[in-house]
This record gives structure tokens, sequence and C-alpha cells, in this order.
């Protein structure tokens, strides 16, 4: 029986997407960053925290775009625009 050959920086990615899903502070990526042995977190994140479109379409309609009490009501209208914006999207995938 052979074993499929997967490329050593196949695993780095996994690792990565596993954990920064757990990761909900920046302190836990950061240690997930050095643990890999990058200096700098933007390492990491360019290079194994790409997000295919069905990923990156799930977590925007995930974010709670509410008006919270810090928010001026300009913003909370663009807000309200994007997430208009972000249904038009769905609808299309």
């Amino acid at each position: 029986m052979e074993i499929e050959y997967f490329q050593p920086h196949t695993f780095r990615h996994l690792a990565v997407n596993l954990v920064t899903k757990k990761c909900k502070d920046g302190f836990k990526i950061k240690a997930v960053s050095q643990n890999l042995g990058h200096e700098n977190i933007s390492t990491t994140m360019m290079t194994y925290g790409s997000l295919n479109n069905s990923q990156l379409a799930e977590t925007i309609r995930g974010i709670d775009f509410e008006k919270s009490e810090n928010m001026d009501l300009d913003q909370f209208e663009q807000f309200k625009q994007f997430q208009k914006f972000q249904r038009m999207q769905k609808s299309r995938f």
C-alpha cells in the first residue's frame, strides 16, 4: 500500500488553518506564528492564512455589523449597505 505524497508545507498550511479557527485574539495567533518559527505574524498569515472564496464569504457573512455604541450614524449606514451587498453576493453563491 502506497502512502500519498504531501509536500512538507502542506502540513503547515493545515496546522495554521486549524489553529486560526480556534484563535480568538492576537496573542494566540502570534504564539502560533512564533511556534512556526516566524518572526513576523504577517509571514504566517500571508503564507498560510489565505481563505478560499467560500471561506471568505462565510467569514464576512458571520460578522455582526449591528450598531454599537462606538459607531456614529454614518458608519452604521455604511455597514448596513455592506450587509446589503453581502446578501446580494450570498445569493450568487
